[in-house]
């Protein structure tokens, strides 16, 4: 028996293409942890979708339409009535795999905290039941504090992977900064113990910034498919499994070169070990709307793809960040995609960028 909840019918705009240049860019450090650049985000035109929200409850399972509501309280109140009545269907279709561990991450693009506050920062990330953390590498940064807080973080059940890349990696030039990062982890992991090495390697170049983007989209794209060929190899090399950052858009971009023909989004999740897509929105039924495809292609290749949620602050709309919702808000629209998602092969969890804004994100 299925169970279905409408709400209302009025046209509105969900913008699936709304920000897609990055939906919200990372902040950007200096040495010292000094604050260069906010994070902002760049908005598109809005495609027109039905303001309905379609509940399916097939035993423990539900469905959910896009959807967005002005007002938070009703948004809430009706997610809590979804959670009930899933709870109340039962879940005898439904076999759950207990021997499957799912991640929860986040990215550190602020590496001096470490510097400045290693024990503080160890006690959030702990406090969030995290185990699995992208730490932007800084080379002005001594080995030795990034030894002592993977080792630290290690010990409470976190796994620390490398994290950097930068738009004008997908640059014909741009392998180069690329070979930079892994001629540094190569020394580091020798020059480490094995509880202060890395355990992955998570690029997050955003090839879509580079002004060849716009203008030459097909050589950038054929450019950034390179380079992660280039950065799997040397991943390889260092027997460390390679990571990357993608937006929930890839899914729409082709490619028709000589690595061959299909979908970016689809070829990213083939080549790489693992990736974390950026679902920026504020509202589990979006979230698990727009990564639909990526976790079936994930399961299909053997890979796990980690669904990623904002906290940032944003001036170009509320259906983004959880900024405005608060962090129980969003904590209940995760546990919502968990449970939507749990026993597809090609889920692996649920990430909150970043450290920074999470920090100060509204209770």
């Amino acid at each position: 028996m299925f169970m279905y909840i409408f709400v209302s019918r009025e046209t509105f705009s969900v913008d699936r293409h709304q920000y897609r240049a990055r939906d919200i860019i990372r902040p950007k450090y200096s040495e010292k942890g000094k604050l260069l650049r906010k994070g902002r985000t760049q908005s598109h035109e809005p495609v027109r979708f039905q303001q309905r929200m379609v509940v399916r409850l097939p035993g423990a399972f539900l469905r959910a339409a896009a959807f967005r509501m002005e007002d938070n309280r009703l948004k809430k109140i009706i997610m809590v009535m979804i959670l009930l009545l899933s709870a109340l269907a039962g879940g005898t279709e439904v076999k759950v795999n207990a021997s499957i561990t799912h991640d929860r991450a986040t990215w550190l693009w602020d590496p001096w905290m470490i510097v400045n506050d290693e024990e503080g920062t160890l006690a959030f990330l702990e406090s969030k039941r995290l185990n699995k953390v992208y730490l932007q590498i800084d080379r002005n940064i001594s080995a030795s504090i990034y030894q002592s807080f993977i080792e630290k973080s290690s010990a409470k059940g976190m796994e620390i992977y490398a994290l950097d890349g930068a738009p004008e990696w997908a640059a014909p030039q741009g392998y180069i900064s690329q070979d930079h990062l892994m001629a540094w982890l190569s020394g580091y992991q020798e020059e480490a113990s094995p509880q202060q090495e890395f355990s992955g390697v998570h690029l997050d170049v955003e090839p879509y910034l580079y002004s060849g983007w716009n203008s030459k989209r097909a050589a950038t794209v054929k450019s950034y498919q390179a380079l992660l060929l280039r950065a799997k190899n040397s991943t390889e090399n260092l027997n460390l499994p390679l990571e990357a950052d993608m937006p929930f858009w890839f899914d729409e971009i082709s490619y028709n070169n000589i690595y061959g023909k299909g979908l970016l989004a689809e070829w990213v999740i083939a080549g790489t070990d693992g990736v974390t897509i950026m679902a920026y929105r504020d509202s589990a039924a979006l979230i698990t709307d727009f990564v639909k495809k990526e976790i079936e292609w994930a399961g299909r290749y053997s890979k796990r793809l980690i669904v990623g949620v904002e906290t940032g602050e944003t001036s170009e709309g509320d259906t983004i960040s959880f900024f405005e919702e608060g962090e129980i808000y969003m904590n209940e629209q995760l546990e919502i995609v968990k449970a939507y998602y749990e026993n597809k092969a090609g889920f692996g969890g649920t990430a909150v960028h970043h450290v920074g804004s999470w920090m100060t994100i509204k209770p």
